[in-house]
């Protein structure tokens, strides 16, 4: 069960990544044995301009597709499934990324959902025509600029299957987070919670909100990939972790 579980989360994770991807020029995506490149210059995120490995290489292919990746000027990740590859570090030493984290891929079964006490906490699946909060609060979670998680958002709320849900206290939004059904799954992403407004259980009430309805809706694995900060929290509500990965980014691209 647990390699079934890895093998749909990583699943779930590819085609999210490859779904939200705008049809817009500079944007592309390229399929192939060992990995999947993303491209998207107008979402510079990792995993929108990356290249996800989970598979073994010729000695060759690596260099060409970090050469494609290259041609637009945006940074891009080598976003790395571990033990899929095989020892990775000198490899990617060597063509210049560093280890910059390590993250890990959870999943839950349904019944296995812990729930918490969120008494005060009001819960809204919203529309297209009211992203503004969610936008402002991602942007700034995440500390990115706010027409990136404006692109992000337009584009994940016109795919189907994907849902965005606002959590509010007292009339003030506090927390959000984002949900995609695909395969039977559930995926969870985009969980922001303002500065102020976290250790308070906001951003897990919203979180679980979006998995309980997609369970209900029958979907039997819940998914996502999590910070090592996070994943304290999401094992209290009862993910396991099933997978990993290894991000390396260059030094004099990604500013650390």
């Amino acid at each position: 069960m647990t390699q079934d579980a890895a093998d749909r989360l990583h699943s779930g994770l590819i085609k999210s990544f490859v779904a939200t991807v705008p049809d817009r020029a500079g944007s592309w995506i390229v399929q192939r044995a060992g990995y999947t490149a993303v491209r998207c210059p107008p979402i510079p995120l990792p995993g929108f301009n990356g290249l996800w490995i989970d598979g073994h290489l010729p000695s060759d292919e690596l260099p060409r597709a970090i050469e494609q990746m290259e041609a637009v000027d945006v940074p891009f990740w080598l976003l790395v499934r571990a033990g899929s590859t095989g020892p990775f570090g000198e490899t990617a030493a060597i063509l210049g990324f560093d280890l910059e984290e390590s993250l890990p891929g959870m999943t839950l079964q349904p019944g296995a959902l812990v729930a918490a006490h969120d008494s005060g906490i009001a819960i809204r699946r919203i529309t297209a025509n009211q992203l503004d909060t969610a936008i402002d609060m991602a942007a700034e979670a995440f500390e990115s600029p706010r027409s990136i998680a404006e692109t992000m958002f337009s584009r994940i709320a016109a795919i189907p299957g994907f849902a965005i849900y606002e959590a509010s206290v007292d009339g003030v939004p506090v927390s959000t987070a984002t949900s995609w059904v695909v395969d039977g799954t559930v995926g969870i992403f985009n969980v922001a919670t303002p500065a102020e407004h976290r250790r308070r259980g906001y951003g897990r009430a919203v979180t679980e909100r979006a998995i309980r309805d997609a369970l209900e809706a029958g979907a039997d694995l819940a998914w996502l990939q999590a910070s090592e900060l996070g994943a304290t929290v999401y094992r209290s509500m009862g993910f396991r972790q099933v997978e990993g990965y290894d991000v390396y980014g260059r030094p004099d691209a990604s500013g650390h």
